[in-house]
């Protein structure tokens, strides 16, 4: 948001920084999404735990 406001405010083009700032969130996003699912779905498949029959 600062970035846009300053080059807004200035007149000057910040295009390649205005992107990073744009697609870097984004991408840590997704890549924080799927680390998230794998955990779950690691937890949710109980990696062998209970799978052992007890006599």
């Amino acid at each position: 948001m600062s970035v846009v406001g300053a080059e807004l405010a200035s007149g000057k083009s910040f295009g390649q920084l205005c992107a990073l700032l744009i697609i870097l969130p984004g991408l840590l996003t997704v890549a924080w999404a799927a680390a998230y699912l794998l955990n779950w779905l690691r937890h949710m498949s109980g990696n062998g735990e209970g799978s052992k029959i007890q006599n």
